[in-house]
């Protein structure tokens, strides 16, 4: 991965303080103004990485990292919720299978994420 130089900051920056502004001017608010604004651009970011009609797997890289950590995040909290002993067991049962279900997600998308090369 490329080092941030000045001009990337400065651009990263930018980008931020545009996001910023497109938050402040669409009309939703809280969790549905972040999945908006997301939806948005992911809907861009798409384009970007499309080349001929086609989704470059390098280029999506940060997509799927991205996605892994979201799924790291929920099978933590099946984790936490497996923990409390107040659960009913029936509950348990059924999170602990969520809980693997992710964790096999999670092991595929790792493992395809670490066989991306950049082609040419």
């Amino acid at each position: 991965m490329a080092k941030d130089t000045k001009e990337m900051l400065e651009a990263r920056q930018g980008l931020v303080q545009f996001i910023g502004a497109m938050i402040n001017r669409i009309s939703y608010q809280g969790a549905d103004a972040r999945q908006v604004l997301c939806a948005i651009l992911m809907e861009e970011t798409l384009k970007l990485i499309t080349v001929e009609d086609k989704i470059e797997l390098f280029s999506a890289k940060p997509i799927l990292r991205a996605t892994n950590m979201i799924l790291t995040q929920r099978i933590n909290e099946y984790e936490e919720s497996l923990q409390n002993e107040e659960v009913p067991e029936e509950i348990a049962k059924n999170v602990y299978s969520l809980r693997s279900n992710l964790i096999k997600v999670q092991n595929t998308l790792n493992d395809f994420i670490s066989k991306i090369q950049k082609e040419g």
